[in-house]
């Protein structure tokens, strides 16, 4: 009977040991958790919040560039010179408050990590231009097949960017 209470004792130990592992991990992987209605962590979490600070980030970088844009265009600069101004300065607010606030880098940016950056801005915006065109293809108005580029421009470029310009593995050089 002893030794039978000893393997049961040891293999609860374990599991218990395994559970407090496994927890550990996720919370290492999500720094930053929610408390659910239970008082139990959330995984998943913190990637909620990053993906809205992503989406805050869009929207402030796109008030900016448009605000340029048509400051520009007020001024007597030609349509496409002020477009092309405001994405130049859309994009360095996009890659610097993306970088310092939605996925909390910091340090000095590399070369290598603007590469990547403008790459996954280039590759979302061939998404976004794919979607449109689908749309078009498939007799949705123009105007209208114009939304349908946004889905697809935000999520591609937020899994880009998330995995292959401010993955914590990657070094940048």
């Amino acid at each position: 009977m002893r030794i039978r209470d000893l393997v049961i004792r040891a293999a609860h130990l374990g599991q218990s040991r395994a559970r407090r592992a496994k927890s550990a991990s996720r919370r290492s992987l999500n720094a930053v958790e929610l408390p659910g209605r239970d008082g139990q962590s959330q995984p998943g979490a913190a990637d909620r919040w990053q993906f809205l600070r992503f989406c805050m980030v869009g929207a402030v970088n796109t008030s900016c560039s448009l605000a340029l844009i048509w400051s520009l265009m007020a001024a007597g600069v030609g349509k496409y010179r002020a477009n092309l101004a405001g994405y130049a300065v859309g994009i360095c607010i996009s890659f610097l408050l993306n970088r310092s606030w939605t996925f909390r880098e910091s340090g000095h940016f590399r070369l290598g990590q603007v590469a990547r950056f403008m790459t996954a801005f280039l590759l979302a915006y061939l998404c976004n231009i794919a979607a449109i065109a689908l749309s078009i293809e498939l007799g949705i108005n123009p105007y209208l097949a114009q939304i349908t580029g946004i889905p697809a421009y935000t999520l591609s470029f937020y899994v880009l960017i998330n995995r292959f310009v401010f993955s914590n593995n990657l070094r940048c050089t």
